[in-house]
Formats: structure tokens, C-alpha cells, sequence
């Protein structure tokens, strides 16, 4: 029998009560491990609201790594689990584990839909991944069938095609600069941006490409964390309004252009050429063209994209990484997925 802890938010003090919001995942798969007959418990930051479902688990409430220690101290786990990771906070929380010989796992929302997806790593999550950067050269026929089946699912609700309506087969376009380019822009608070981009204003990342290219026409999509008031103004640039579904006019766009976001990913799942910025999931994957903001070419014509090692990636994310929220709630798909092998079931 293996014994499991959840961390959530332990020695976090940037409001830690957001990690309630993940908490349905570890508890769907907290109720899988149980029936496989292991044992569940929970460290949960205090600040967190108590949900019914907790009930049904051991839990203690763990505020700093003091407490986390004493708890440690005092009872012997297998594996341990933290959601993100990349906060001074989680890293301290993955050494005093680690430090007790816990093997540790980290969480993070998927990609395809974000919402109710999530996936597991050994390493890390986004930039960290245990699969940063290798090379997916082929997409096995298997591989092929089920991102085909979920591209379609994806597709047809982004955007917003009838049920009998199939979107068109993978292949991601050319970059078409006659039409404006999308910029969709990042919360500056995330992870992402304080710990992996070359841009730490998304006012000094519009002015980049503004001046840098003063002959393209660029649609920058603000986060709704930084209104348009406090972004730069330039005769080339106009903002979208957050009202405006981003997917439905996407083929408006002849290129898209951000740092490290969920949203270029979706872009990509939508044939859509990606130029990106920072370091992120699909760094060094083929799935980007990427940039550096310190060397920029003089123009973007020369974007290009290998389809193929686009949809090998795409089709490993879809098809090894991610899973789907309900089935952490069956014992049966937790131990034949890939997590069960990093768990040892």
C-alpha cells in the first residue's frame, strides 16, 4: 500500500484560498487511490474553503513549512503532490518532502480544453516539464486517430461549428502578413512572466513589436488584468475587446504572436503559424517558431512551421499528458494511464 499526501497552497501568502479552485482534482483522484486501497491525505492551507468532499479524507491544515514538517515527522508517505510548483513557496514544500524521501509530483491545468483538464509531471509544470524540449518527429497511427477525434471535439465548440460540421484537416498555414497579426497578452503576475519571459510588461512587449515592425498591423488582445488604459498606443496597433470570442475570428489573422500562453497552443490546434516568445510547454518542440527578444529578424516572412512535428506534439499532449477531470474519479483509467506508472499502481 502507498500513502499519497495533496499539498495545496502550503506556505503560500499571496491568497492562498485560489488553490480551492483546483482542490475537485486531487479529490476525484484522491477517491481513486482509496479504492485501489492506498491511503489519501491532505495538507491543506487553512485559508482555503472547506468543501463536503474533504470530509471523506484526512486532512490537516498546513499554513507554513513549519507544519508541514511536524507532519512529516510524524507520518511516512510514499508520494506527494503540488499543484504548480514554480512558486518560492512550492519549492520549499518539494525540498522538505523530498528531504523525507517522498516522491513528489506536480499538477497543472491541461490544454485542450484548459478548463477540466490537468496533467502530472516528475519535473515540474509549463517551462519545467520533464518533456521541455524534445523532438517529436512522427505521430504514430494510433496517436493520429485519437488527436483527430479530439482536435474535431475542440474545433467544432471553439469555433462554434454545427455537429455535423468538420473542421479543416491539421496543417498549420503560412503566415499571411497582409492580414494583422494576433497578439494575445499575459497576466503579469504568472508564473509564466515572472519566471520565463523576456518581457516583464506587456506594455514593454507591444512596444517591441510595434517599433520593431512598423509595417505589420497588430490586434493586441489584453489580459483582463491589464486594461487597455495602461498599454502603449501606436499607429499600427489596435485592442480587441475582451467581448470579442478570440476563436471564432481567428481566421481574421494571418499570424499570431505571444509569450508562452495556453491560447498559443490553441492557436496552433486551429492551423494558426505561432511565434513565440519566453520559455513554455512548447518550447524547443517544433510546435512554435520561436523568438528572441534580443536578436529579431527584420521580418516575419520567414515563419515557418513543420506540420508534422507540430501534430506529433499536439498529439502527445492530447493523447500522453492530459486527462480529463472525471476520470480521476475511476480507478480503472488512473491506473492504466501514464499516471498510474508514476505512482506506481
Amino acid at each position: 500500500m502507498n500513502s499519497y499526501l495533496f499539498t495545496l497552497a502550503v506556505g503560500v501568502q499571496d491568497r492562498p484560498e485560489r488553490w480551492g479552485s483546483v482542490s475537485g482534482y486531487y479529490l476525484n483522484l484522491a477517491r481513486s487511490l482509496q479504492r485501489l486501497g492506498h491511503r489519501v491525505t491532505f495538507a491543506l492551507n487553512p485559508q482555503i474553503r472547506s468543501r463536503k468532499a474533504f470530509a471523506a479524507h484526512e486532512c490537516h491544515g498546513v499554513a507554513d513549512h513549519a507544519a508541514l514538517d511536524e507532519l512529516l515527522s510524524g507520518e511516512r508517505f510514499t508520494h506527494a503532490f503540488i499543484w504548480g510548483g514554480r512558486l518560492d513557496a512550492d519549492r520549499e514544500t518539494r525540498a522538505r518532502l523530498e528531504a523525507h524521501g517522498v516522491k513528489v509530483l506536480f499538477s497543472e491545468l491541461g490544454w485542450f480544453p484548459q478548463a477540466g483538464t490537468v496533467y502530472f509531471d516528475t519535473s515540474g509544470t509549463n517551462a519545467e516539464v520533464s518533456f521541455s524540449g524534445r523532438h517529436y518527429d512522427d505521430c504514430l497511427p494510433a496517436a493520429r486517430k485519437e488527436f483527430n477525434k479530439r482536435r474535431r471535439e475542440f474545433y467544432r465548440k471553439k469555433a462554434g461549428l454545427g455537429f455535423f460540421a468538420s473542421p479543416p484537416p491539421f496543417a498549420i498555414k503560412a503566415p499571411d502578413l497582409d492580414k494583422p497579426i494576433l497578439v494575445p497578452l499575459q497576466d503579469e503576475s504568472d508564473t509564466n512572466i515572472t519566471l520565463a519571459s523576456p518581457f516583464r510588461r506587456m506594455a514593454e512587449f507591444v512596444d517591441c513589436l510595434a517599433q520593431s515592425y512598423p509595417a505589420y498591423r497588430f490586434v493586441v488582445r489584453p489580459h483582463p488584468s491589464a486594461p487597455v488604459a495602461n498599454l502603449p498606443w501606436h499607429a499600427n496597433v489596435s485592442y480587441q475587446e475582451s467581448s470579442v470570442d478570440v476563436y471564432r475570428t481567428m481566421a481574421d489573422f494571418g499570424l499570431v504572436v505571444g509569450i508562452n500562453s495556453t491560447l498559443l497552443l490553441e492557436a496552433a490546434m486551429m492551423n494558426m503559424p505561432v511565434v513565440a516568445f519566453g520559455k513554455g510547454i512548447g518550447t524547443g518542440t517544433g510546435v512554435f517558431h520561436e523568438l528572441e527578444a534580443g536578436d529579431l529578424p527584420d521580418g516575419l516572412e520567414q515563419v515557418g512551421i513543420d506540420s508534422r512535428k507540430a501534430e506529433a506534439y499536439l498529439a502527445f499532449l492530447i493523447g500522453q499528458r492530459q486527462l480529463f477531470k472525471p476520470d480521476l474519479r475511476s480507478a480503472r483509467q488512473v491506473r492504466k494511464s501514464y499516471l498510474g506508472d508514476l505512482l506506481g499502481l
